[in-house]
């Protein structure tokens, strides 16, 4: 068998293609500008905009510190400072943190709706976030199961 003569060289081979720096790619310069500026302008919004009040200074603190730590990343691997695969690790955890925390807050950003209310032509400005709409939803599921919960025979009918 072939393979026992090469056993060295294999077993090097597959070191290599496992190592991470084996598969470390050049960071690509342009990729980390276009974070850092829509971090930026996220930064911004939630300053600023109206859509943005229901935000609390302590959520706002917690996003200001986890971009501060990838714009200081980004300024380390751009400036060759650091080696550039623990680093991209680091901002990669630093990009998915912001992506959990701006989804919880656009998850209790309120949306409001003009309706008419039940039993008058007056209308009401009801608003509700996501996740209230996501939990009155599931109780009334759980109160149409509860309504359906026999059929037939089963609720003493023929």
């Amino acid at each position: 068998m072939r393979l026992r003569k090469y056993p060295k060289t294999l077993l090097l081979l597959l070191a290599l293609a496992t190592c991470p720096l084996a598969h470390a790619a050049a960071p690509d310069p342009a990729e980390l500008e276009r974070f850092r500026t829509e971090q930026l302008e996220l930064r911004e919004q939630i300053e600023t905009d109206a859509r943005y009040a229901h935000v609390d200074a302590s959520t706002r603190r917690r996003l200001a510190e986890l971009q501060d730590d990838a714009f200081a990343r980004i300024d380390a691997v751009l400036a060759g400072s650091r080696p550039a695969e623990p680093e991209l690790a680091a901002i990669e955890e630093s990009r998915d943190a912001i992506a959990h925390l701006t989804k919880e807050i656009e998850l209790d950003r309120p949306r409001c709706r003009n309706a008419p209310r039940t039993g008058s032509r007056m209308r009401e400005t009801t608003c509700t976030s996501a996740r209230e709409r996501e939990a009155q939803r599931a109780e009334a599921q759980s109160v149409l199961g509860k309504t359906r919960g026999c059929r037939g025979s089963e609720c003493g009918g023929d």
